[in-house]
């Protein structure tokens, strides 16, 4: 993927005790643009890592990404 492409997914963010801090799902997803500084960079460097329509992935970020 590339920066400035418009991303659209559905995803759950937990923090380490289980505590939901956000989501999104197929019938809401969230909808972004990539290289806007719209979503936190952790986030964002991992989603751009992904090349496939439907991929699922699961990954952690820390404080400091």
């Amino acid at each position: 993927m590339e920066l400035g492409s418009t991303v659209k997914l559905a995803f759950k963010g937990t923090l380490e005790d289980g505590t939901v801090f956000g989501f999104a799902d197929a019938d809401n997803p969230m909808e972004f643009q990539t290289g806007m500084d719209l979503v936190v960079d952790g986030f964002e460097n991992e989603i751009l890592k992904m090349n496939e329509v439907g991929e699922k992935k699961t990954f952690t970020i820390s404080e400091y990404d």
